[in-house]
């Protein structure tokens, strides 16, 4: 297994096209490691991909657990391969990625017509709750939301962009001295779903007025924490994570990520960069692969020009890695090439600042005593922590909550969610919003959500199924702040 792994690295520096965004002819495919040996080895992987070579959509987590990713055409062949000699099964869900994403555009965009667009009132959102939305119409239609319950909403900027947007905090009340939750969807850019869960949250939860949650509690809300990335979903690149940040590449490869031990590439070798003169022995599933890919030294690898380490600028931080809380110690990556690039140092971007410097400003004023990030996809209800294997001291508490929000959730349309501790559910990671909101700004219950669906459509999860996923959610936030009333109220 150490032997095939130096030629899939390879490969992978060889695939990447930085300008290209369409993902036509990406297999989908879904891989089930049956051994702990194989979810480490599919992590090594995951650490040495990028969005435009392998793609993890969802992570290996343990064995007999499907993880899905997104494979370059060119690397299919190969990677299948390395999978029946390493014993991984697979199945391909999908051929063509691009397909996908064009039936995903058209299905948003299936009513709009030359004709009936040329009579639209450009001072109104036309906001559609059973589809998807650009940032425009969903700050507009905020914005409507303001006038329409006026005296209950208010709207400020807690942070600017790197490309110069606000990052919006929408505030619900009905008055009174009541204890606060906070709310942040769409940090993680492609997750569409996840603004159209927070833009429900509001419009459900004012309609409700005193008769729902508002009666209990007042809700902070950021419903787009990353809206330059999310635009470039829209713009640009469908399956983009981070935010839009040009930042400096000072990692020369993956080779010197600190989540890498490189002597599971290049066997007796340690680190490859003193040693370019040498060359590894690949086992026979390289044998096929000639100078196209490049080897190690040559031009095509991580060394020079064609690979990872080019030493150019790159864009992009994960913002959900970026809190101080174990920062960039475990699940996140040091290159800022991969996805789950942590920054350059916490709090170094716009939109983990402005959660931090806007939760404080919250607490100085009343009670935030509920944080939940909304995620998507795999249907989690995950607790602190990520960071660290040891469970939290209000273990049993958030599980109980996590318990009635999840079992309310379930009562709409049969979905499960399982819940517990981010690493036990998933694995561990560093610098998550939740992990800080639980440890550093002490806020009890702390959340991050992963809605629908479990893999059938993963980020693409179609327009007509938004009602019923934003709805069940309502249902469990529903359930939960009523547990939480028990508490503070």
């Amino acid at each position: 297994m150490e032997g095939i792994f130096p030629l899939l690295v390879l490969l992978l520096a060889a695939a990447a096209h930085a300008d290209r965004v369409s993902f036509r002819g990406y297999h989908l495919l879904e891989a089930t490691p049956n051994s702990e040996v194989n979810v480490e080895w599919l992590r090594s992987l995951e650490v040495a991909s990028d969005t435009e070579t392998i793609d993890f959509w969802q992570p290996p987590t343990k064995p007999d657990e499907n993880c899905t990713m997104a494979v370059h055409p060119d690397l299919l062949d190969e990677l299948e391969d390395v999978f029946e000699k390493v014993n991984i099964s697979h199945t391909v869900m999908a051929a063509d990625l691009q397909a996908l994403i064009d039936q995903e555009t058209d299905e948003i965009f299936k009513d709009d017509d030359d004709e009936g667009l040329k009579y639209r009132d450009p001072s109104r959102s036309y906001y559609d709750d059973s589809n998807y939305n650009r940032l425009s119409k969903i700050n507009l239609h905020l914005q409507e939301l303001q006038t329409q319950y006026s005296g209950q909403v208010s709207i400020r900027s807690i942070g600017t962009t790197a490309e110069g947007r606000t990052i919006d905090l929408v505030h619900l009340s009905l008055g009174g001295n009541k204890p606060a939750m906070w709310v942040d969807c769409g940090i993680h850019a492609r997750e569409w779903v996840s603004p159209a869960f927070c833009v429900h949250l509001i419009k459900t939860a004012l309609s409700e007025g005193e008769a729902g949650m508002l009666r209990h509690i007042d809700l902070h809300v950021v419903p787009v924490a990353n809206p330059d990335g999310y635009e470039y979903t829209w713009q640009g690149n469908r399956m983009w994570r981070k935010n839009r940040r040009s930042v400096a590449r000072f990692r020369s490869s993956l080779l010197n990520d600190k989540e890498v031990d490189t002597k599971q590439f290049w066997p007796g070798f340690g680190s490859i960069i003193p040693q370019l003169g040498q060359q590894p022995q690949y086992p026979a599933v390289g044998a096929g692969v000639g100078a196209g890919f490049g080897a190690v030294g040559t031009g095509g690898g991580f060394a020079s020009g064609g690979g990872f380490g080019n030493g150019k600028n790159c864009v992009g931080v994960d913002p959900n890695r970026n809190f101080d809380i174990d920062f960039g110690v475990t699940g996140s990556s040091g290159d800022c090439s991969r996805d789950t690039y942590h920054g350059p140092a916490a709090f170094s971007e716009a939109e983990s600042m402005a959660i931090k410097q806007a939760v404080a400003s919250i607490q100085s004023q009343q009670k935030l005593v509920s944080f939940i990030s909304v995620h998507a996809y795999s249907q989690l209800w995950m607790t602190p922590y990520g960071y660290s294997k040891i469970r939290s001291h209000d273990y049993k508490d958030l599980m109980r909550v996590a318990k009635a929000a999840t079992d309310a959730l379930r009562s709409v349309y049969g979905t499960s969610f399982r819940y517990g501790p981010i690493n036990e559910v998933i694995y561990q990671a560093s610098g998550s919003s939740v992990d800080w909101a639980y440890v550093k700004a002490d806020i009890k219950y702390s959340y991050a959500l992963e809605l629908r669906d479990t893999g059938n459509y993963g980020f693409l999860l179609p327009a007509h199924l938004i009602q019923p996923t934003v709805i069940e959610t309502y249902n469990g936030f529903t359930a939960m702040v009523s547990e939480l009333a028990k508490e503070f109220n």
